[in-house]
């Protein structure tokens, strides 16, 4: 049976990141969302883009959105940079990915210039930070949907579900807004921030019958 599933802020995990699939026992036939954010903060942002570029050349069905740092890393590429700042140290901390010019391989830049900022489901809406309510069309903002910090939000004016990441939240807050069927539901539970109480952990949320799959940081995370 196909299952809905959602990942928030992967940040360069990727041992994690492949761990949470084998838990979550992902199949082609499962529809995977991906919300953001697979890139700095870890030490394997290479790898970590490079498996969901994989993973769907394999036939696995997933969409992944747009995050802020991803926005950060065109941005990178298309500027014209000094030889001062291509000697700064990681480029934005995506040495990994950018050449000793700061460019990304074409198939990389084919994947990141690629990415939708929200996608909008039968059910619910998916997008990396948030949206702007207070817009007079919120899907026209697509800053907000890169930066906006969910707290700041007074309401959802969607009559559906609203799904993000980008802000981290404690594992308790998190079930609480399962449990509460809250309109916005906050996912990212800072996987990088592994010395926080409270967090550390990559999640995954199944839409259709609010299981939240919790797997704990195995990687080195860079400081």
């Amino acid at each position: 049976m196909s299952r809905r599933l959602v990942i928030p802020d992967i940040h360069g995990c990727f041992k994690t990141f492949k761990s949470l699939l084998d838990l979550c026992d992902l199949r082609r036939s499962d529809r995977l969302y991906l919300l953001g954010d697979y890139i700095n903060r870890g030490p394997a942002s290479l790898q970590v883009v490079d498996y969901i570029i994989e993973l769907i050349s394999m036939g696995y069905q997933i969409t992944a959105l747009r995050g802020n740092h991803e926005d950060e890393l065109l941005k990178i590429h298309h500027k014209t940079k000094t030889p001062k700042e291509l000697s700064l140290p990681g480029l934005f901390m995506n040495k990994q990915l950018l050449d000793k010019h700061g460019k990304l391989a074409p198939h990389h830049y084919a994947f990141f210039s690629s990415l939708p900022f929200y996608i909008e489901l039968d059910d619910c809406f998916l997008v990396h930070a948030g949206f702007n309510f207070a817009s007079s069309n919120p899907l026209t903002d697509y800053q907000s949907m890169l930066w906006h910090y969910p707290h700041s939000q007074a309401c959802n004016t969607f009559i559906k579900r609203v799904v993000c990441g980008h802000t981290p939240h404690t594992l308790k807050a998190i079930k609480e807004q399962i449990d509460q069927k809250s309109p916005i539901l906050f996912l990212d539970n800072g996987c990088a921030y592994s010395s926080k109480k409270e967090m550390g952990n990559l999640l995954c949320f199944d839409i259709d019958t609010n299981h939240l799959f919790v797997n704990p940081n195995i990687d080195k995370v860079a400081t």
